[in-house]
This record gives C-alpha cells, sequence and structure tokens, in this order.
C-alpha cells in the first residue's frame, strides 16, 4: 500500500480510463500500491466516476463465474500495451512476453523482460521476490537497454552494488566535488 497520498499521472491515467469499465481485481492489479477503497475515492472525487455503469453493463454475472467481458485480452492490432508504475518502472504487456496468471494476461516489467530475454530464461526468483533481480547502472528506472542492465544473484550483491555508488558520492563530497545545498535539503554537483 501505498503511504504517499500523491497519485502520479500514470496512475490517474488508469483511474480515469478504466475505473467503469473494468473489473476490481483488474485495478487492483494495474494499480498495486493502492487499496480499492483508495482507487474508488479517486475515481468519484477527482473524475466524477462511478461503477454504476460496470454494474448496469454487467450485473453481478462477474462474481458468479461467468466470464467477463473486459477481462484483459492481447490486442493483435497493438504490438505492446504498457504503463509507468507508481515506483518508475516501466511495465508492458507484449505478445512476444505474455505471461499468463489465474488465467489473466499480465503486465511485466519490461528491464527485467529484457535481462529474460538476453539470458534466455526466466530470472530464478521465489514467490517472495528472492534471488536473481535487475539493476540500473545509471540509476533511471526507464533506461531499460541491454548495456544499462545488471543481472545480480541475490539481494545481498544488490545492496553491495548501492554501497559502493554511496561510498564514491561520498568520498566525492570529502573531495568538494558534491555539495549539500542547505535550503533545497539535497546534494548537488560543484562545478568550479
Amino acid at each position: 500500500m501505498n503511504i504517499n497520498k500523491v497519485w502520479t499521472d500514470s496512475e490517474d491515467s488508469i483511474v480515469k480510463n478504466h475505473y467503469e469499465t473494468m473489473e476490481k481485481k483488474v485495478l487492483l492489479e494495474l494499480l498495486p500500491n493502492r487499496t480499492w477503497d483508495a482507487i474508488q475515492l479517486r475515481g468519484k472525487r477527482k473524475f466524477n466516476l462511478n461503477r454504476e455503469k460496470f454494474r448496469k453493463q454487467f450485473g453481478n454475472n462477474h462474481k458468479k463465474g461467468k466470464k467477463h467481458p473486459y477481462k484483459p485480452r492481447f490486442d493483435n492490432r497493438k504490438e505492446k500495451c504498457e504503463y509507468i508504475s507508481a515506483r518508475g518502472y516501466k511495465y508492458i504487456k507484449n505478445k512476444d512476453y505474455l505471461e499468463i496468471s489465474n488465467g489473466w494476461e499480465m503486465y511485466r516489467p519490461e528491464h527485467i523482460l529484457v535481462v529474460e530475454k538476453n539470458i534466455g530464461r526466466k530470472l530464478n526468483r521465489t514467490k517472495n521476490g528472492k534471488g536473481e533481480g535487475v539493476h540500473h547502472i545509471d540509476g533511471d528506472k526507464l533506461n531499460n537497454k541491454l548495456e544499462n542492465l545488471f543481472l545480480y544473484s541475490d539481494e545481498k550483491e544488490h545492496s553491495k552494488i548501492h554501497q559502493s555508488l554511496e561510498n564514491i558520492a561520498y568520498f566525492l563530497v570529502k573531495e568538494g566535488k558534491i555539495l549539500f545545498n542547505n535550503i533545497t535539503k539535497t546534494y548537488e554537483l560543484h562545478e568550479q
């Protein structure tokens, strides 16, 4: 659940475009850091939307195990569908990387898909998210070029990578090449 109450543009777009026509389960998958109550409030207050349109069109059939016409399916007319998550990662649903979970087509992080395609297999991860992962070398979560991605073996190795960057940054602070700005409360490069 997202403690931060600020909604991103991508989250707002999902609510605005799908709140009245998509099943609750799908919306919760598309907005994994939001509760159903938060999604409902956002739809009602920000965009003046309601679920009545959904209820009138589909009634309670979606609860009785009948197929719902808005179940997400890959649209062959589009090469890929994508969105940016609340954490800043690009998720895509692409026919080349289609993954099915409980009968639903799933969006997957693009950086994971790029590495998996390169190594020719899925990452070795447990259900609780431990194991292999992908590090963005330049820190830009949207730069998913293969040369910017590093496959690490476990979280310990990933922590070591981040620690090495932090050590270099503190070295540059000591050298006066990075300064702390007390007004903006941020670190800045010192231009000499």
